[in-house]
């Protein structure tokens, strides 16, 4: 027994550090993002800090004002603060509650009134359990990107994870009725499509309104004279009752119900594409 309690020990040790080693805090990967951008460019160049998209404005804020003071800190660029008038710019263009996007057209404007070399903008967002920074620099007189950095598994911590809304989706049936069993499984399939494929939600099954982020599974089944079942299924993304895109059919025979599930199931765990867009309207 206490043979047995010592692999248990170890085991959790070991997973413990595997976990510590594969993520990064916020500030160690600001660091090293700053470090990359210092590589970029010549010590001394003028530039600025644009914008940072987010989940809403207050995370993007918070992001911004940490990397500026690392920036300002390590003294290699010569930072130029954003004015009010660059502030009035960007809040005419940004729509934090659906992208926080600001074109290239507008961050070269910005950067020439300001007088800067570079403008440097970038992104905060979810990637499954953890979070990815990336970071941009732009060169405002040749419109040349000048670097690119992305940091990958950063993970949560209470001093900003309080500032991240919640995101949450629902699943819903639709066509043809499926046991309750069989649902079970789709669903389950669609749980693990959203870990592999990274789509920063969670679902939620207690919901009966389609309010907020929503699937749905719709089922067209027909028996084949030979008893088989051949089923064509689609799964839709939707935002507030408005479909926002739908997958390729899926085309499937199988024996019998429970077996239709299981390959349901499998084609939504194995659509990258359909959960690639999904990522994209979620930033």
């Amino acid at each position: 027994m206490q043979k047995k309690s010592f692999f248990i020990l170890l085991f959790s040790i070991c997973a413990v550090f595997a976990y510590s080693q594969t993520t990064v805090s916020l500030d160690q990967a600001v660091e090293n993002g700053a470090r990359y951008l210092n590589s970029r460019f010549s010590k001394g160049t003028r530039a600025a800090l644009i914008a940072l998209r987010s989940e809403n404005p207050d995370l993007g804020e918070f992001v911004l004002r940490k990397i500026s003071g690392v920036m300002v800190n390590n003294g290699w660029f010569t930072m130029v603060e954003r004015n009010q008038s660059t502030l009035d710019a960007l809040s005419r263009e940004m729509d934090y509650q659906m992208s926080g996007y600001v074109s290239e057209e507008t961050e070269l404007s910005i950067g020439k009134q300001l007088g800067v070399e570079v403008i440097i903008s970038g992104a905060f967002t979810r990637s499954g359990q953890n979070w990815r920074l990336e970071l941009q620099a732009l060169r405002v007189e040749s419109a040349q990107i000048g670097g690119q950095w992305s940091g990958e598994n950063i993970r949560p911590d209470p001093a900003w994870v309080s500032l991240v809304s919640s995101q949450s989706a629902t699943v819903y049936f639709a066509g043809d009725e499926v046991s309750a069993r069989d649902r079970q499984t789709i669903t389950d399939g669609l749980r693990n499509a959203m870990q592999t494929w990274k789509t920063a939600l969670e679902l939620d099954l207690q919901s009966a309104i389609q309010t907020g982020n929503n699937f749905t599974i719709t089922i067209h089944q027909n028996k084949l004279p030979t008893g088989l079942i051949q089923a064509e299924v689609t799964i839709a993304f939707l935002r507030n009752g408005r479909v926002i895109l739908n997958s390729a059919p899926y085309h499937i025979t199988e024996m019998n119900d429970t077996q239709l599930s299981r390959r349901i199931a499998e084609h939504i765990r194995g659509d990258q594409a359909f959960f690639t867009k999904v990522n994209e309207a979620l930033r």
